[in-house]
């Protein structure tokens, strides 16, 4: 800035008053400046603070608190893993089911032991023979895919200890195949010879 003065005092004197009124307007205009840069400063400090959060990894930074899309999308994203984890949990638990239903399907051939017994037919004669026979008696209801229901069973053990009479008590399932099936497999037990002339056995196959 050039300042250039006359010799007329009043002239000099306005010049100055003019320069004087010059200077206070330029450091009332850069401090007006400054504070507004002060204030920018300030309020980039707070964002990056409130807004950035530095992650212990190389150059990642973890956004906290963005606009409201970023949070939108951040919650969508929480959201969108929850209904994930939700759904595993349940196809989690339909595979529990199914796994409890196989489960179920393989008990259904667990038989239990005859305990209907008329006339002296030693109980364990009886058990053995029919343990010896349950894989042919799961076979039929397996061949026949038949899972649910009950059919019952009569048979007499003659003096020889062979099976000369068969005949069904109990049936819903109403497969003629399965009967016939349990019927040639129970026939073809060979007992011990029982301490009287004959006895009987009835048994329910429950499923």
């Amino acid at each position: 800035m050039t300042v250039s003065c006359s010799k007329d005092n009043e002239k000099i004197k306005l010049r100055i008053a003019q320069l004087e009124s010059k200077i206070k307007k330029l450091k009332e205009e850069r401090k007006l400046k400054s504070t507004k840069i002060q204030n920018l400063m300030d309020e980039l400090s707070t964002c990056k603070e409130s807004k950035v959060k530095y992650v212990e990894k190389k150059d990642d930074f973890d956004v906290i608190d963005g606009d409201e899309k970023l949070r939108d999308n951040k919650l969508d994203v929480q959201t969108e893993n929850t209904v994930n984890k939700t759904d595993n949990t349940k196809v989690e638990s339909k595979t529990n089911i199914d796994s409890k239903e196989n489960l179920v399907v393989k008990e259904e051939f667990k038989f239990s032991s005859p305990e209907d017994i008329k006339g002296k037919c030693k109980k364990s004669d009886i058990n053995r023979v029919f343990h010896n026979l349950k894989p042919y008696l799961k076979k039929c209801f397996k061949n026949n895919n038949i899972k649910r229901g009950k059919i019952g069973f009569n048979w007499k053990i003659n003096e020889n200890g062979s099976v000369e009479e068969i005949r069904i008590i109990k049936n819903n399932i109403y497969n003629k195949n399965l009967s016939a099936c349990l019927k040639v497999v129970l026939k073809s037990g060979r007992y011990n010879s029982p301490d009287e002339a004959s006895c009987e056995v009835n048994y329910i196959f429950k499923l």
